[in-house]
């Protein structure tokens, strides 16, 4: 017999979202997230960007976004080092700004 986990219809996932430089794809990214009724919250962690993202993030508004901001360039596992102690949900994972993962698949 194989036992299979349930996936909860509530909002229950926490999704990491490093940027570095994503002026043009992170609004983007955010409605899409933001978009799957799993999201419970999302944190944005900006390591750091210079060309704009950290304006567009200090604008974003939404009760379920939390954005974090490096005060130098520390790199993508610092990034999500920086998130862990934020987590307010039962599951995470990790989304690329760029939408290189459909976030309509996390599960």
């Amino acid at each position: 017999m194989t036992a299979m986990a349930t996936i909860s219809s509530t909002p229950n996932l926490c999704v990491f979202v490093p940027v570095f430089n994503e002026i043009n794809s992170v609004e983007q990214c955010r409605k899409a997230v933001l978009g799957n009724d799993l999201v419970k919250q999302i944190i944005v962690i900006d390591d750091f960007s210079t060309d704009g993202t950290r304006d567009v993030l200090g604008e974003l508004k939404d009760p379920r976004l939390l954005t974090l901001f490096h005060d130098k360039n520390m790199g993508k596992g610092s990034a999500l080092r920086s998130a862990l102690p934020h987590v307010d949900a039962e599951h995470f994972v990790i989304q690329d700004a760029d939408l290189e993962y459909d976030p309509r698949e996390y599960f």
